[in-house]
């Protein structure tokens, strides 16, 4: 089992009464992990838990890892409003199958946006029942009464917000300028809520930076980049939303952050080239947290198919050398975390050219075996992926009193990974809907058999509970109401 308090797999047997993880015992003479189930089966065809006595046993072999349940806070479930591209039932599911006990709900592209208390009402009574896994609620932040939305759905339990900072594709979800983002900033720190921020900025912006520097506005560089008919088409794309696009929002950020000393949190980097910035900010103390996401650890633009829209995302999939030093500061700990920005959508979607055709990557419940995967390339191990896609994620969501760590007290949480199979990416075979992904196809090390939430098993070797058990969660203190 992956131990937080050693930072360290080690045999243990980790002891669970109820919902809750009563005793980790290391076990120096033993290649086995014990779990003690006083709670009732997911269901009698789930063979793995002795169903008959109390207590129950699981014993995995030393091929078999015990993680924390993974804490994805960065899902687009897409409902209500738009069930086709998502749904709770099928995003919930996919996220149990690869371990994924956590998910956090992005406030678009739901319709209505989750941008109101309203909103966020009619998002909880479709989400009841049909969630696998647990899930919590981000807010989201747009122009006009700001601070009310805020300390609405701040005070109704949502577990952080998110903003955009260039065009979202969604009309209802128009981005917001410095004065919103402090305003927003200002109205959480009360309750010590995180503002997540797309960090995007077009050079129409009158917030870009660096122009004074010398540098010509984002928008007009990637244009002239982007003019070149001989470039392939994916080139022209990924010329028309460069790094510095990112590098000028991270600036705007991390000047908000700097004003008002708020919680801040940029979503989905896609380049090293802000990594700069984000270390200054953090040695001069502020608040300010990163995340990138697996499609830009294990693909490149190189190696972009030409037609196969299922790759496009945004910010978009970059070179191999920003991959590479994506995961040169994910080793050195100046990226926090990883979370998968699952974002599918129907095939329709993903029709036309790149600049029209739908972006976001499904991906929910691949995070693991690909972390695993790339992991071991490069002399990293499963402390890491614990710290990224666990601990950060829940910490972040104000989740980690309960989440992201096998310890006395913790929710009994668990993704028994064996590290000997493989991961075949077969959408049919996956509990995905219509979702085109990039990862179709590949072959990847390591394999979640098993998925326990709050001590019930919610997931075996493609098998389900027969009944969803996920739990609305929020921030400690406060109440999904």
């Amino acid at each position: 089992a992956y131990l937080a308090e050693r930072g360290d797999v080690v045999p243990a047997a980790v002891y669970v009464s109820g919902s809750k993880i009563v005793r980790v015992q290391e076990l120096t003479a033993a290649e086995v992990v014990e779990i003690f189930c006083q709670s009732k089966s997911a269901g009698e065809e789930l063979t793995w838990l002795e169903t008959t006595t109390a207590p129950r046993v699981l014993t995995l072999s030393s091929a078999h890892l015990l993680m924390p349940g993974l804490v994805d806070s960065h899902v687009h479930v897409n409902a209500p409003g738009r069930e086709s591209w998502g749904g709770f039932d099928a995003c919930t599911r996919a996220a149990a199958s690869g371990g994924v006990t956590t998910i956090a709900d992005m406030p678009l592209n739901s319709e209505p946006v989750t941008t109101t208390l309203k909103a966020f009402q009619e998002k909880l009574e479709h989400a009841r029942g049909k969630c696998y896994v647990d899930v919590g609620f981000l807010g989201g932040i747009v122009p006009g009464e700001v601070t009310t939305n805020v300390t609405d759905l701040a005070t109704a339990g949502v577990c952080g917000f998110k903003g955009f900072l260039i065009d979202s594709g969604i009309d209802t979800f128009p981005p917001v300028g410095p004065t919103e983002v402090e305003e927003a900033l200002q109205a959480l720190k009360p309750f010590n809520l995180v503002h997540m921020f797309h960090a995007e900025l077009d050079g129409s912006c009158a917030c870009t930076r660096h122009e004074s520097e010398g540098a010509a506005p984002a928008a007009a560089a990637a244009a002239a980049a982007a003019a070149s008919e001989d470039m392939p088409k994916y080139a022209q794309f990924l010329a028309s939303r460069p790094a510095s696009m990112e590098k000028d929002a991270v600036s705007l950020v991390v000047d908000a952050c700097r004003k008002t000393k708020g919680r801040c949190h940029i979503v989905h980097l896609s380049s090293p080239d802000s990594v700069p910035v984000l270390r200054e900010a953090r040695a001069d103390g502020l608040p300010i947290t990163v995340e990138t996401c697996p499609h830009y650890l294990y693909f490149s633009a190189e190696f972009v198919p030409e037609g196969d829209k299922s790759f496009k995302c945004c910010p978009p999939i970059r070179t191999a050398d920003h991959r590479e030093g994506l995961w040169r500061a994910l080793a050195d700990g100046e990226i926090d975390q990883v979370v998968s920005d699952h974002s599918s959508s129907t095939s329709h979607e993903k029709q036309g050219d790149w600049g029209k055709a739908w972006g976001g990557i499904a991906s929910v419940g691949l995070t693991l075996p690909i972390l695993y995967s790339e992991c071991g390339k490069r002399g990293l191990g499963v402390a890491h992926i614990a710290r990224w896609a666990c601990e950060a994620p829940a910490r972040l969501l104000n989740l980690d009193q309960r989440k992201g760590r096998i310890a006395v007290g913790m929710d009994a949480d668990f993704a028994v990974f064996n590290t000997t199979l493989m991961t075949h990416v077969d959408p049919t075979k996956m509990n995905w809907k219509d979702w085109p992904s990039p990862y179709t196809g590949k072959a990847l090390q390591g394999a979640v058999e098993m998925t326990l939430l709050r001590g019930n098993v919610i997931y075996h070797r493609g098998v389900f509970s027969s009944q969803p058990q996920g739990e609305f969660v929020s921030p400690s203190g406060t109440t999904i109401v």
